[in-house]
């Protein structure tokens, strides 16, 4: 392992303790500066610390939309509709969600308005969810699946076993993918301490893929995953943990440090699984072989080691459930800011 990966790699029990350190500050700051109560300014605290990660990170971002599978653009739509509906209630009266100005100290303060708000904020997750996972129902379920071997170009679904176009990809826990992604995990401990179990959030993470066709009884289809729909394929992927001892490779460029031990999570589509594989059928450079091309799926490709009816029909309830959410919590958290007005 490379020295110079070992430097900036923060502990997970800090992360969390500056995080909570940061809520709580913010949260005094806002009750102390605003005419906010404490739990009013701890929603938004927490709100902010999120969002301000999300915009400054990365990383961040891309663990959001890879554990969620909805994208920034609808995340930023349900804030919209928080702050929208807000900026309503004050349009139509006087909600009064505050504590009485002028105080000098916190007065311990808690409101109906301020119950409702969080109630609210709350279930605009079920509307990001709902946005971002219906964009892939319309993807998938207005493709139309056909042959392998008879795919024309333009939007196509197809269903069929995985057979490796060149070279395949070896995995953290040494199994042979044509697509995998993984997630690296720190100990607690520093390396050969067992008795401290791994816990929290990935450090790092990555994906790595390998070109392959998708054979069915018409022919096969070439597909270069370069762009998958990581939430999906990860969904449906064969999963496995394994533990990488201090000194000992990597997968990817993953920033670790060297004196440690890691666990690695993947998920991994292997060789003769049986996908579905939905995408834009075009000319897609063989890699072993770039001055040739052949038909197949490249781009943006949906991914999924599944038929496509339990795809589809999974999506679909994601879509419901995330609308449910927000109608049900959200309707009675914007109900009682309404009333409390």
């Amino acid at each position: 392992m490379p020295a110079e990966l070992s430097a900036g790699v923060p502990s997970r029990l800090t992360d969390y303790r500056l995080l909570g350190v940061a809520v709580v500050a913010l949260a005094l700051a806002f009750s102390w500066l605003t005419p906010l109560d404490l739990f009013s300014g701890g929603i938004l605290a927490l709100a902010a610390v999120g969002l301000a990660a999300v915009v400054l990170f990365p990383r961040a971002r891309r663990s959001v939309v890879r554990r969620t599978g909805v994208g920034l653009g609808a995340w930023a739509t349900a804030a919209l509709l928080f702050a929208a509906s807000v900026a309503l209630t004050y349009a139509l009266g006087s909600p009064q969600p505050f504590c009485e100005r002028p105080r000098p100290t916190y007065r311990g303060c808690l409101t109906a308005y301020g119950l409702g708000a969080a109630l609210f904020l709350a279930s605009t997750a079920g509307a990001a969810v709902a946005l971002g996972h219906a964009r892939r129902y319309r993807r998938l379920s207005g493709t139309p699946v056909g042959g392998a071997g008879t795919a024309d170009p333009g939007r196509r679904a197809v269903v069929g076993r995985v057979v490796p176009a060149g070279e395949t990809r070896r995995t953290p826990a040494g199994a042979e993918a044509v697509w995998y992604r993984y997630e690296v995990l720190s100990e607690d401990g520093p390396s050969g301490d067992e008795d401290e179990p791994p816990s929290g959030p990935a450090t790092d993470g990555g994906t790595e893929f390998a070109q392959f066709y998708v054979e069915d009884g018409s022919g096969r289809l070439l597909v270069v995953p370069r762009d998958v729909d990581e939430y999906l394929a990860a969904a449906y992927a064969t999963t496995a943990t394994t533990t990488v001892e201090a000194g000992d490779p990597m997968p990817g460029d993953a920033a670790v440090a060297a004196d440690r031990t890691y666990r690695v999570r993947e998920w991994r589509i292997e060789p003769d699984d049986v996908v579905f594989a939905s995408g834009r059928v075009a000319d897609a450079s063989r890699a072993a072989s770039p001055a040739s091309t052949a038909l197949g799926l490249d781009g943006e490709v949906a991914l999924a080691a599944a038929r496509q009816e339990q795809v589809v029909g999974d999506v679909r309830w994601r879509v419901l459930a995330g609308a449910a959410v927000l109608v049900l919590v959200g309707g009675a958290g914007y109900a009682t800011m309404l009333l409390s007005m």
